[in-house]
């Protein structure tokens, strides 16, 4: 049981035993990625575990990790955190793009969204994939047309925009050396302002509109990231990639075309 207090560092060596009898790829690479992140923990010796190898052995013999697109986006950023080679995986991600430019969460002609778009670009350059790249600007091209008139996005389809689609593509326009608040709607509504109009009064982040995860936290910790610019994995640093803004007045994107407004 986890103690009623304890540090975010503490937590996390509560929850080592937990991921390795979960066994998924996506938890052991999120792991590794907040082990690298945190600083002063090797993911190669935690609690006698060596998550690394731990998640090598989920790469099949075609270069996925796990079963899906998904999972092998989380891979692969992890492992590029670590320091190790990916680009068997990178190569069999660059041949899971759909015709539109987009991705899909899992193989076999899944529909091309928003969410997996964008985590497969930022995956991509984490391994290693030039920002100038045709899979690359493909994917940034399809997010564009996936741009609601509110400046915001959705999963995909006819759901509603949301912070969780919102974060996801700011952080992949971030790494793909794109400014997100140059993406601007004809009402004047950007990726940011969007994200920040979900903030509620007393600072956490709503996931749509009308709904709000209970408790509100994954919102939020999915929002604070894209806000300040930090694509997955925050350890690797992007060439290219330009802030989202420096912390100052909340506002909508058309005040003054002052970066310092939008968070």
């Amino acid at each position: 049981m986890v103690p009623w207090r304890c540090s975010a560092g503490e937590y996390l060596h509560t929850v080592a035993d937990e991921t390795v009898a979960i066994d998924g790829t996506s938890e052991t690479s999120k792991l590794i990625i907040t082990l690298v992140a945190a600083g002063g923990e090797d993911p190669r010796n935690f609690e006698e575990h060596d998550f690394v190898a731990l998640l090598q052995k989920k790469q099949r013999e075609d270069g996925r990790y796990g079963e899906h697109i998904y999972t092998t986006n989380w891979a692969v950023m992890a492992l590029s955190a670590a320091g190790e080679d990916t680009s068997k995986g990178v190569a069999w991600l660059i041949s899971q793009q759909n015709e539109d430019g987009g991705f899909g969460w899992t193989v076999g002609g899944a529909e091309s969204d928003c969410d997996d778009t964008s985590s497969t670009v930022e995956a991509l350059i984490a391994g290693g994939t030039p920002q100038d790249s045709p899979v690359i600007r493909d994917a940034v091209a399809f997010l564009k047309t996936m741009q609601q008139a509110d400046g915001g996005f959705n999963y995909g389809g006819s759901s509603a925009t949301n912070s969780a689609s919102d974060s996801w593509v700011i952080q992949a326009l971030v790494a793909a050396g794109e400014d997100p608040l140059t993406w601007t709607t004809a009402t004047g509504n950007t990726p940011v302002s969007h994200l920040l109009a979900f903030q509620a009064d007393e600072g956490y982040f709503r996931w749509t509109s009308v709904l709000t995860d209970t408790p509100p936290c994954k919102m939020t910790a999915t929002a604070v990231p894209a806000l300040t610019g930090k694509p997955f994995p925050p350890v690797i640093p992007v060439k290219g990639a330009v802030p989202v803004a420096p912390p100052g007045t909340r506002g909508n994107a058309s005040d003054n075309g002052n970066r310092s407004t939008f968070c």
